[in-house]
Order: C-alpha cells, then structure tokens, then sequence
C-alpha cells in the first residue's frame, strides 16, 4: 500500500502517450517530497478514465523509464509533477467458439499492468498501474467456418496481459461477418449456423471474433 497525500496545488494533467521523457524545470530549493511510496501500485482505472496523479512536491527535474500507462504523461508546473491525461486503447480481447456454443466477453475482465519507474531530483522510485477495459472499441476481426487461431493467447492470458494481437486469419470457408459489439461494455458470440449460416456444410466449423479495448 501506498501513502496519499493531498497535493498542495491543483493541477490539470495533459494527455500523451507513454514513454520515457526528460525535463528540466525553473523551480526553488526546497526538499522534494514524495507523494507515493516506491514500489506503490497507483489506483486502478479503465479505458476512456481521465486521471491525474501528483507524483512529488518540489521538483526541479525528472525523467521516467518502462512504460507509462498508455494515455498518460507526465508534466510539471509549479514544481508538482503530475501523470496525468485519458487512459487510451491499449489492447485485444478475443476468443474462439466451438460450433452451437456460446460465450460472453466482458471488456472489464481484461486489463494490462503498466511498470515504470520516474526519478525526481535524482531520486528514483518505480509505480505500477493496472488498466482495465471499459468498451470494445472496435472489431478487429470475425469468421465464423474454418478460421485460424494464429497465435491466439488463452482467455487467462489476455486477461492478465492484453496487448497481443490474436493474429487470426481467414480459413477455408467463411460466412459473412454480423456480430455487433463496438461502443459496447459487453457482447455475446454465439457460433451457430442459424446466426451466419452454413459455409460449408458437414465441417466442424468455429468463431473467431477479436476486438480492441
């Protein structure tokens, strides 16, 4: 667990993606202080989430290393420095139905873990950050027949790590794409002939449906 103090001046984080960056700001002398402690895990929050967290009181510089949550930058004013801005895309959830089953995606079960580190005045801590899907944002992909599972990671898998692309291709036989979902927190996947048809009749056929969060 973290200690939370109540920053001292408020501040309006800027979007930006995530990465590593180095400032150098005008500031005065006094001791920098911490607004989180090292190896703290910052509050969870969801695609679409605006967050704005004051990391250190009293900085005069500061630079970041590993992977900031995608979305979110970091930025000074006043010697408060801040990672802030809208948490962004940051992934795929999918799956692969067997044929006459079912299954229901939830955008919220499927999240990444962010670790990087920031040093300030020439101390170094290092935060994590767990981001969880809010919407489907769109589909990238949906076959119902004989479609290839690529290099398809588990359900488990995707939930604990969702930056993969399933990497599904087009099989032999395919029925016309008619699933929903974009926009939306949820969606159900049934694979059934009377949803799209029968592209190739006799065959154990299967659908592949992929979307980014």
């Amino acid at each position: 667990m973290f200690n939370w103090h109540k920053k001292e001046k408020p501040f309006q984080g800027l979007a930006g993606m995530g990465g590593g960056v180095v400032s150098r700001v005008l500031g005065g002398s006094l001791p920098l202080e911490w607004q989180y402690d090292d190896n703290a895990a910052l509050t969870q929050g969801k695609t679409t989430d605006v967050v704005s967290f004051a990391m250190a009181l009293n900085v005069t510089e500061f630079s970041s290393s590993g992977t900031l949550p995608t979305g979110t930058s970091l930025s000074s004013s006043g010697g408060t420095l801040t990672l802030g801005g809208t948490l962004a895309q940051f992934g795929y959830a999918a799956n692969s139905i067997a044929e006459n089953a079912s299954y229901t995606l939830n955008a919220s079960d499927f999240g990444v873990t962010r670790s990087f580190t920031i040093t300030a005045n020439g101390e170094t801590r290092t935060f994590t950050h767990r981001q969880v899907g809010n919407l489907f944002i769109s589909k990238v992909f949906e076959s119902y027949g004989t479609p290839s599972n690529g290099s398809f990671p588990g359900l488990s898998a995707q939930q604990n790590n969702a930056t993969n692309n399933p990497g599904f291709s087009q099989g032999g036989c395919a029925a016309s794409p008619r699933m929903g979902g974009t926009g939306s927190a949820s969606v159900t996947m049934v694979a059934t002939n009377g949803r799209y048809g029968d592209p190739c009749s006799g065959t154990y056929k299967k659908l592949n449906v992929s979307y980014t969060i």
